[in-house]
């Protein structure tokens, strides 16, 4: 019972608390999501990325509400720096994650990062529409990543 109270660390999911589950790896699922955590929070390189991360989000959402209209060019470049943070720890996660999986995520990556290019072709007629289509083609990728890692292999 003192278990399940703990507290849990930052960025660190609790999935035990989430589902009424007890805590240890009883089931697949718990095991392998314990697997990731563990690689990637336990270690310096996940608390590096970590930190990383949540500070180029926090710089970019400082730059777009202080100076909106100043250094919109660098704020994308902080958010592809973090979609593209994975590649840091590429190995770690190759080595838990199906290979369909993983290809699934860089192919997710790659459709957001190509509508990029519809975002600065401002000339475009409809080209915010067009990059919005790119942002919701990868976002479906990797929901589908995350649903034929967690619920279809399982099956």
């Amino acid at each position: 019972m003192a278990d399940d109270l703990r507290p849990c660390r930052l960025a660190r999911p609790c999935p035990e608390r989430l589902h009424g589950l007890q805590p240890g790896p009883r089931r697949a699922d718990q095991a392998h999501a314990r697997e990731v955590r563990s690689g990637l929070n336990d270690t310096p390189i996940g608390t590096w990325m970590l930190i990383a991360v949540w500070s180029a989000a926090l710089i970019g959402i400082a730059l777009k509400l202080i100076v909106p209209q100043h250094f919109g060019r660098l704020a994308l470049l902080l958010y592809l720096g973090i979609g593209w943070s994975g590649v840091l720890i590429f190995q770690s996660l190759a080595s838990v994650l199906p290979a369909n999986t993983m290809m699934l995520l860089v192919a997710g990556g790659i459709t957001y990062s190509a509508g990029i290019v519809f975002h600065h072709w401002e000339r475009l007629n409809f080209h915010n529409v067009i990059w919005h289509c790119f942002v919701v083609a990868g976002a479906s990728i990797h929901l589908w990543a995350l649903l034929d890692y967690m619920v279809l292999q399982r099956l």
